[in-house]
C-alpha cells in the first residue's frame, strides 16, 4: 500500500523550504510544481493538481485563502471525483509520494478521507513572523506588478495585521481540532528553532518508518533569508493577539522537534 507524506503550516511558516528538503531527500511532490517568486525565490513546492482542487472547493464555497472567518466546505461531486482520481493516480504511481498546500489545513478532513495512509509533517513558526511576512509580501508582490506592468487586481484585497492575523486563527485552530481528535501518524516541527545541522528527514524516516535520504537542514535551507524571532509589537487589536496566542500556546504543546 502507498504512503503519503502531507506537509502542513500556514503561509509563510517554512513549508516550502520543508518541502524543498523533503523533495532533496527523494520524496515525490509532483511533477509540475508551482514556481518561484521574489517573495519565495527557491519555489513553494506545490503541485499544482492538488493546488487547483483546494482553490476549487474555496471557490464553490464564495472563500479565499485568506478569509477571517471559519469555513465549512460543501464539496462538489465533481471535485472530489478530481481528487479520488488524483490520488489513486498518485498512490499507483508511487510507494511513498506527498504534497504541501497550506489552504490543506482548512480542508483536512477532506484530505483525510481521501488518503489511504497518510503522515502528517507539520511545519509551525511563531504567528507574529507570518503575519508579518504575508503583509509585506502583499505589498512587494504590488510593487513587483507596478514595475512590470501587470494587472493590478491584487491590490483590490488590501491586507491588515488583524484580518492576517485572524486568517492565521482559522489555520491553525482547524489543525489544532485535527492534532486533538485524528488518531493520525504526525510529526510537529519548528523550523525556525532548528539547530543548523539537524535532519529532520532522518527524524521523520524514524517517526514514520519510510526510508528517504536523511540529509541536514542546512543542505538546503538558508536560515539568513528567514525571520525566526518573535515580533512584540506587532500592531494587533488585543482580543486577536489573545486569541492567537492561546492558540500558539496549545499548538506548542505537540511540537516534537525544535
Amino acid at each position: 500500500m502507498s504512503s503519503q507524506i502531507v506537509i502542513l503550516g500556514y503561509h509563510r511558516s517554512g513549508t516550502s523550504a520543508l518541502s524543498q528538503n523533503c523533495q532533496a531527500a527523494g520524496l515525490f511532490l509532483g511533477d509540475t510544481l508551482l514556481g518561484a517568486k521574489p517573495s519565495n525565490p527557491f519555489g513553494h513546492f506545490e503541485d499544482k493538481d492538488f493546488f487547483q482542487v483546494n482553490e476549487a472547493i474555496l471557490q464553490t464555497n464564495l472563500a479565499r485563502w485568506d478569509m477571517p472567518h471559519d469555513l465549512v466546505p460543501v464539496i462538489r461531486p465533481e471535485i472530489r471525483k478530481v481528487a479520488m482520481e488524483l490520488v489513486s493516480r498518485r498512490n499507483a504511481q508511487h510507494d511513498l509520494w506527498g504534497f504541501k498546500d497550506p489552504r490543506t489545513c482548512i480542508l483536512l478532513d477532506f484530505w483525510h478521507s481521501l488518503l489511504p495512509d497518510p503522515k502528517y509533517l507539520v511545519c509551525l513558526r511563531h504567528y507574529t513572523t507570518c503575519v508579518d511576512s504575508i503583509v509585506r509580501r502583499h505589498v512587494l508582490d504590488i510593487y513587483s506588478r507596478q514595475q512590470l506592468g501587470l494587472d493590478q487586481s491584487v491590490a483590490q484585497y488590501p491586507l491588515d495585521y488583524n484580518g492576517v492575523c485572524a486568517n492565521w486563527c482559522v489555520y491553525m485552530a482547524n489543525l489544532l481540532t485535527f492534532l486533538e481528535t485524528r488518531d493520525a501518524d504526525r510529526m510537529v516541527v519548528r523550523i525556525d528553532k532548528m539547530p543548523k545541522n539537524i535532519s529532520i528527514i532522518a527524524e521523520m524516516n524514524d517517526a514514520f518508518g519510510v526510508d528517504l535520504d536523511p540529509i541536514p537542514l542546512s543542505q538546503t535551507f538558508r536560515p539568513e533569508v528567514f525571520q525566526g524571532k518573535e515580533i512584540d509589537d506587532l500592531p494587533l487589536d488585543p482580543a486577536v493577539k489573545e486569541t492567537a496566542d492561546k492558540l500558539w500556546a496549545r499548538l506548542d504543546t505537540h511540537i516534537s522537534l525544535q
